[in-house]
């Protein structure tokens, strides 16, 4: 339960797109999909992401907004 607690806490655009690579890689994948691609830049263009980089930055916990 703590560990779920804690990836909760991260941005979760970026908890969905790891789960969805993760079934992806369990399911045989060796390449990433178009659709797998898409959620890679999704993830870098968020507010979220800059979120995470300025609080990173700033020495803070970050205050993720999306869910």
């Amino acid at each position: 339960m703590d560990y779920a607690k804690l990836i909760c806490k991260n941005a979760q655009l970026s908890v969905r797109g790891s789960k969805k690579i993760i079934n992806e890689v369990l399911m045989g994948a060796t390449k990433d999909s178009q659709e797998i691609a898409q959620l890679v830049i999704d993830s870098f263009v968020s507010e979220d992401y800059r979120e995470g980089v300025h609080s990173f930055l700033e020495k803070r916990k970050p205050n993720f907004k999306y869910s």
